[in-house]
């Protein structure tokens, strides 16, 4: 598994990294290879851009067992068209394999390829922009992403009481 420990000591409110290093700790394998790859493409800044980089993970897709156009392209060939394997000495897997990354852009990280989510990933958290504001924005992209656990946001006064 990456490192990921960077995330949390970005700038944001100790609630944020305590939030990113709670999560951080749930990633599954595939999770990890997926943070990688988004990270590598677009790095967070600040505590916000990464809370909102691992709640986009689900938008990127991962073919496992493709470190390569070659294998990238014998993938496309088996999933899609299914051509016998005595054709496939004669055919050119790379060029198969870098015509589909054209059509779902992305990176080869671990033995996978992963593929960039398709447009723009609109962000679910906006930041902290007032103490009660943002504990429920908070609470909410958590709850969205570990299910079952409670937020880790203080109540405030005008927050709320449930």
């Amino acid at each position: 598994m990456k490192d990921f420990d960077y995330l949390a000591r970005l700038p944001g409110e100790e609630r944020e990294r305590d939030w990113i290093r709670t999560r951080l700790e749930t990633l599954s394998a595939r999770e990890g290879i997926i943070l990688a790859a988004a990270a590598q493409a677009d790095p967070p800044e600040d505590a916000v851009q990464a809370i909102n980089l691992i709640q986009s993970l689900d938008e990127y897709g991962m073919v496992c067992g493709v470190g390569s156009y070659e294998q990238l392209g014998k993938y496309f060939l088996d999933d899609c068209n299914g051509v016998p394997d005595d054709a496939l000495p004669y055919i050119d897997l790379d060029q198969i394999g870098r015509h589909y990354a054209s059509l779902y852009p992305g990176q080869f990280l671990d033995g996978s390829y992963v593929f960039y989510p398709e447009g723009t990933v609109n962000p679910t958290y906006q930041g902290i922009t007032a103490d009660n504001v943002s504990c429920v924005q908070l609470a909410k992209a958590h709850d969205i992403t570990i299910r079952g656990r409670a937020h880790l946001c203080r109540r405030t006064s005008a927050g709320p009481s449930s």
